[in-house]
């Protein structure tokens, strides 16, 4: 057993002994590196318990639940190594100065909204404007295409308005252009769900045209299409907050995000209500933001 295990050791023994249960998963989520030792300590354990103790299928089902938290670890040091590696060449990209407003400024938008409705689909075929608008934000903060910079404060979250209702912008000149589709299946539930259109590939190929680096912008995307769109929609909020408390030189952390999302009048009960907005979901939310360099990981406290 390593040495340097011993002090995670002796942790889990604590809870084991005070508790009379070890929270497996969350060891294994916490300390990826050990999750040998973490398997031999646990099954250690069961080796020690007579069998009388064991209910009929209950040794099977520990095993198993074991065998899960395992699979998830490494699932989640997976992702947090790629965010990692997303994040150091995030911070490297040259990102461009915001194109003035004008025809060729609605069309990078139109063509770069496609683009993202098509990487975003070929990850997970459901992109509604949630999911959509919220990546739009994050490709810009991450890569700096320059085109959309007219995210406002509104009672939901920040949203640029003109991607939608200016003349000529994205979603009307995208549809027109054949780029991008509305699914005719609607729900009452989610009745704008987005699709490629039948000329989906133009606008692939277009697109990097307008984009600092299109491998990194590709990576990114296909990064956050395995995100739901409310998660995406809690990142934008505390990247946006946590932005502007880094700008000051202040710390960014639980206290102060939920201090700065309360303090604004046009989220007044609409925000931290959410799940993805308790302590927890905030504090996971930073550690995306700060892996992927989004946010300066310096000015980052965690409980």
């Amino acid at each position: 057993m390593s040495d340097a295990f011993e002090q995670v050791r002796t942790r889990m023994e604590r809870e084991l002994g005070e508790s009379g249960f070890l929270d497996t998963r969350r060891w294994l989520r916490d300390f990826p590196q050990y999750t040998a030792e973490i398997q031999e300590f646990v099954l250690a354990g069961i080796e020690q318990a007579s069998a009388p103790d064991w209910a009929p299928g209950e040794r099977e089902a520990y095993d198993a639940a074991v065998a899960d938290g395992i699979a998830d670890a490494l699932n989640q040091a997976r992702l947090r190594a790629r965010e990692m590696k997303l994040g150091a060449r995030i911070a490297a990209v040259a990102r461009r100065e915001p194109l003035p407003e004008g025809s060729t400024r609605n069309y990078a938008r139109a063509l770069l909204m496609a683009f993202t409705v098509y990487r975003l689909y070929e990850r997970i075929p459901w992109v509604d404007r949630v999911k959509l608008y919220k990546a739009l934000y994050l490709l810009e903060e991450a890569v700096g295409p320059g085109v959309f910079t007219s995210f406002e404060v509104t009672a939901y979250g920040l949203f640029d308005l003109d991607l939608r209702h200016a003349e000529d912008d994205a979603e009307d000149r995208g549809m027109r252009a054949g780029w991008i589709e509305l699914d005719p299946k609607k729900t009452e539930d989610r009745s704008d769900l987005f699709l490629p259109g039948p000329k989906a590939a133009e606008a692939v190929v277009r697109a990097p045209d307008y984009l600092p680096d299109p491998p990194l912008a590709e990576e990114f995307l296909d990064l956050i299409a395995g995100f739901d769109g409310w998660t995406l929609a809690a990142w934008q909020t505390i990247h946006a907050v946590g932005k502007a408390l880094a700008e000051r030189g202040a710390t960014i952390d639980v206290e102060s995000v939920t201090a700065a999302i309360r303090a604004e009048e046009a989220w007044q009960g609409n925000k931290l209500g959410f799940p993805e907005f308790t302590d927890d979901g905030i504090e996971e939310s930073l550690q995306h933001l700060a892996r992927l360099r989004l946010l300066p990981g310096e000015n980052i406290s965690y409980r």
